[in-house]
């Protein structure tokens, strides 16, 4: 399984974070995910259509088998097809948008509050968050951050982050996203003579 991140840009990555919050009392923490779900319904509706197919398939090749033969044939199909949906394209398609799209806000608002970032003191965590099987990013911020900044206002970071995504280039995506943070959290949350360093300072990625 291919590597998320390298060391290296783990490193270049909280490098940026320390330069961006140096400037804010925001508190940036990015997290990557593999996928927000397992989407086993896709696995089980590919897995069922293969089997479907196969029988059908095998019914206009071969019309005088035992029945018998078609029912049995279903079973290595469903196996198979049961295969082909961890393919990310094919469960990207079963799965839906929409539903897709509810299981990354859903997680991303799981791994918000499961690292704390609703703790700093004054409610300035944000999370930039990078679903890679769904090809999505959510940035959320907590009560002080949403107050003052409506979620249009994240949009060039989210653009940034995507495009090069898009691009295989997963760490400058992500610095690129924090460093439009970091201005967007700088002009409406400068730092204040008292600075503390709430929340870690690197990339969370979860295998």
């Amino acid at each position: 399984m291919r590597i998320i991140l390298t060391s290296q840009e783990k490193e270049a990555i909280s490098r940026a974070i320390l330069e961006a919050e140096k400037k804010t009392n925001g508190e940036i923490v990015p997290i990557v995910v593999r996928a927000s779900d397992s989407y086993l319904g896709a696995h089980w509706q590919s897995g069922i259509l293969a089997a479907l197919l196969s029988a059908f398939s095998a019914y206009l090749l071969f019309p005088h088998w035992n029945p018998i033969g078609y029912l049995i044939l279903q079973i290595p199909a469903l196996f198979v097809g049961f295969l082909i949906g961890s393919i990310p394209a094919v469960k990207r398609i079963l799965s839906g948008k929409k539903f897709m799209q509810l299981e990354v806000h859903q997680k991303a608002l799981e791994l918000f509050y499961r690292h704390r970032l609703h703790l700093a003191v004054d409610g300035t965590g944000v999370l930039i968050f990078v679903s890679l099987l769904e090809h999505r990013v959510e940035i959320l911020g907590d009560r002080g951050i949403s107050s003052k900044i409506g979620q249009n206002e994240w949009e060039a970071a989210v653009n940034d982050l995507i495009s090069e995504t898009k691009k295989r280039n997963l760490a400058k995506g992500l610095i690129r996203a924090i460093e439009d943070c970091g201005v967007l959290l700088a002009r409406h949350f400068p730092a204040k003579h008292e600075n503390p360093d709430e929340l870690r300072n690197d990339v969370i990625v979860e295998e």
